[in-house]
């Protein structure tokens, strides 16, 4: 990255869900979360013996009876939170809460990339352009589509670097995603890795894996590598950030021109997170979230059009993220 983006899109759960529908969010990656850790630790013969409880095997000290009563802990307790996130927080005194949590999020994220439109099914580039292609609605299809308008679409990597994304989540939807797009424009498959990998991008609370032609969990590709890649993402309990990342996260939203808001559900946490490292309230700010938490939408909107900028709040809406790029078009990108 040479210069900051003017425009940054500050990503939550609901944009990845609208990539790929089977991707779980909120409630529903705690239900999953729970359903696995059942299927496990759960009856009265427990197997122990699937994904989640090999990588904790693999761990220092094995698979602890410590551990083994979180697992249980987590799955009881889950669905009484709205999140897994939540939970954790509830039980940042126990270590081993966190780290089950942690292998089970992994385990989860892995499983609906794999399970995901955006999957490489094959080595066959015809079957997954085209699948990138049947994309072409989905908010981040727009914005390739849109961005720096006045280059042509073969120079889609070059545009693609006045956009910036902090990312919330730990899945690497867009990264494929964009993988893709540079694809359809005939880059060549390990150029297109390289770009993608040097966009200005920033996960806030890590990633399960990094992206890229030598990661050690290929997106879409089935692992048994769970136990290095839970130690890759941090939930807000935790309270420790990557120190580059957050350097490039502040010079992402401090240089914001434009910051635009999708699927982000603004928890006050997630909110002095980006309050207190740089975002640009002085910037202009749009937001789409569908059926958004009221109280918190609400305290966003104070939030981020402070003083005389309370009129601009009609910014913030609770639009589907496509329709949202679709509707400002003109405003984010120009013509």
């Amino acid at each position: 990255m040479t210069a900051s983006p003017s425009l940054v899109f500050v990503i939550g759960a609901g944009a990845s869900k609208a990539l790929s529908p089977n991707m779980p969010v909120g409630a529903e990656l705690a239900e999953r979360i729970a359903k696995a850790l059942a299927e496990e630790f759960g009856g009265e013969q427990p197997s122990m013996s699937g994904p989640i409880s090999q990588a904790l095997a693999n761990m220092q000290d094995g698979l602890t009876d410590k551990r083994i009563s979180a697992a249980n802990q987590i799955r009881y307790a889950i669905d009484r939170k709205d999140s897994i996130d939540d939970l954790l927080d509830e039980w940042s005194d126990r270590p081993d809460m966190l780290e089950v949590g942690k292998v089970a999020i992994t385990h989860i994220i892995l499983k609906s990339e794999v399970e995901s439109y955006l999957a490489r099914k094959s080595t066959n580039d015809d079957a997954f352009l085209s699948t990138i292609g049947e994309l072409y609605r989905t908010w981040l299809a727009r914005i390739a589509r849109y961005v720096q308008p006045k280059l042509p679409r073969r120079a889609l990597a070059q545009a693609l670097q006045d956009v910036g994304f902090v990312i919330f989540n730990y899945d690497r939807y867009i990264e494929q995603m964009l993988f893709g797009e540079l694809r359809c424009q005939g880059m060549e498959r390990s150029a297109a890795y390289y770009a993608v990998e040097h966009l200005p991008i920033v996960h806030v609370y890590g990633s399960i894996c990094p992206f890229g032609a030598t990661a050690v969990a290929p997106f879409g590709k089935e692992t048994s590598f769970l136990t290095p890649l839970y130690q890759g993402i941090r939930t807000y309990t935790e309270r420790t950030y990557n120190g580059l990342e957050l350097a490039k996260m502040r010079d992402l939203l401090a240089g914001a021109k434009k910051t635009v808001f999708l699927g982000f559900s603004f928890h006050p946490t997630n909110m002095a997170h980006l309050m207190s490292y740089g975002l640009n309230t002085q910037s202009e700010i749009y937001g789409a979230c569908l059926h958004p938490n009221a109280a918190r939408f609400e305290a966003a909107k104070r939030v981020l059009y402070p003083g005389t900028r309370h009129t601009q709040a009609k910014n913030l809406t609770e639009m589907d993220c496509a329709d949202f790029i679709e509707t400002h078009r003109g405003e984010l990108f120009g013509t």
